[in-house]
């Protein structure tokens, strides 16, 4: 079975997460890696259920395994679904100063980001510009314009960083090969 390695940023797409994992673990050994923000997102016991490993903290006083190394190398696939535009930036720069963002640096082929935002952050120079460095790089981005909620005003409004659903994820990874 191919390994993912699924990287969680906080956002709050993060709050579904526990559909795709359910989903993607069908068809693949799923190793989750949560930033710190996204764990105020998640149901950490139900998560942990679910996946194959579930990893938090760049550093681990219980064993001696090397995380960001192994996350990064022994998988087949590297999704970061969502992605926040504070990922985007740090990985865009080489910054590897949490566990997801090292295990970015010691992987070494193409990477899904599914990034999550509201429209006025998506639209930003500079999140464009950490997108476009990215692409250019060979990175693929999965985001989907959908209807969504307007986080400050609880407007609905068009944006540009939804998540595919579930099934579409499972679609885009099987056109893909993966």
């Amino acid at each position: 079975m191919k390994k993912i390695t699924l990287g969680v940023c906080g956002t709050i797409g993060a709050s579904n997460i526990d559909n795709y994992v359910i989903l993607l673990s069908r068809l693949y050994e799923v190793n989750v890696i949560l930033t710190q923000n996204a764990k105020r997102f998640i149901a950490y016991e139900t998560l942990k259920y679910y996946c194959n490993s579930l990893h938090t903290g760049l550093f681990n006083a219980t064993t001696t395994s090397v995380d960001h190394v192994k996350l990064g190398k022994e998988c087949d696939h590297f999704i970061i679904m969502p992605v926040s535009a504070n990922m985007l930036g740090k990985i865009s720069n080489g910054i590897a100063d949490d566990l997801l963002s090292s295990a970015v640096l010691n992987y070494q082929g193409r990477i899904l980001f599914a990034p999550n935002m509201n429209q006025t952050m998506w639209d930003n120079q500079v999140v464009q510009d950490n997108v476009n460095y990215l692409k250019d790089k060979g990175h693929q981005f999965i985001n989907k314009r959908k209807k969504g909620v307007e986080a400050y005003d609880n407007s609905i409004v068009e944006i540009d960083s939804a998540l595919p659903s579930p099934r579409e994820l499972i679609n885009i990874l099987q056109k893909a090969q993966i």
